[in-house]
């Protein structure tokens, strides 16, 4: 993915058992990854490495370019993607298998999200997009009957 993220979203769907994330980038295009529950176990504990490396929950969380991206509606927005879309994985995307991550000398973290086989998604995380991507997961695993929470012992901000 070469486009910057514009928007991304998850959703549970009970049918499938699995969550769908959606990623929509200034580029009208959409990426479309469906996640397990192994998988979403591999992608928490990936996150939380992460947000520990980069100063914890607290930190990123009282960011001010973090707040002002809540302030602006980061995660209450409703998913508005583009009107005319093309789906570079496929419009009904791939199932995420194998998860790689990198950190960038601009303190970013590189998420890339792979099928077994085939092309997946790699994107850049900035500390509020981080943060953002593990509240958007933590919320959509409410909606399911997994059980998963990720280790941590910290108060949200929103």
């Amino acid at each position: 993915m070469s486009d910057s993220l514009q928007q991304l979203n998850m959703i549970y769907v009970p049918e499938q058992d699995r969550l769908l994330l959606r990623i929509s980038t200034g580029g009208d295009a959409e990426y479309r990854v469906w996640l397990t529950r192994r998988y979403c176990s591999l992608l928490l504990k990936v996150l939380v490495e992460q947000i520990e490396r980069l100063g914890g929950y607290q930190e990123l969380a009282s960011r001010q370019d973090t707040l002002e991206r809540l302030r602006g509606g980061a995660l209450g927005q409703a998913y508005a993607p583009a009107n005319t879309l093309h789906y570079p994985l496929g419009e009904h995307g791939v199932l995420a298998y194998r998860i790689n991550v990198g950190n960038q000398a601009t303190g970013a973290v590189a998420l890339q999200m792979l099928p077994e086989q085939g092309q997946g998604v790699t994107f850049t995380l900035d500390k509020p997009t981080l943060y953002l991507l593990y509240n958007v997961l933590e919320q959509a695993l409410t909606q399911t009957d997994w059980k998963l929470h990720a280790p941590s012992s910290r108060e949200p901000l929103h």
